[in-house]
């Protein structure tokens, strides 16, 4: 079961305008590859996290 509430005063009604998100998508996808440029990840110790994951199912690799 669950209550619906509407508001007092209703919002007055008007048209649809879908706004421009082309720019915001693009200013993000540049900074994202930006920061994947900058970074290069490698481990200390590759044999020792190898060793870790072995034998992992795909849930488990997912969450290291």
């Amino acid at each position: 079961m669950f209550f619906l509430l509407a508001p007092e005063q209703p919002k007055e009604a008007g048209m649809y305008v879908e706004g421009n998100y082309v720019d915001g998508s693009v200013e993000t996808l540049n900074l994202i590859q930006k920061a994947i440029q900058q970074s290069v990840f490698e481990y200390e110790n590759h044999w020792y996290a190898e060793s870790k994951f072995r034998g992992l199912d795909a849930r488990s690799l997912e969450a290291a």
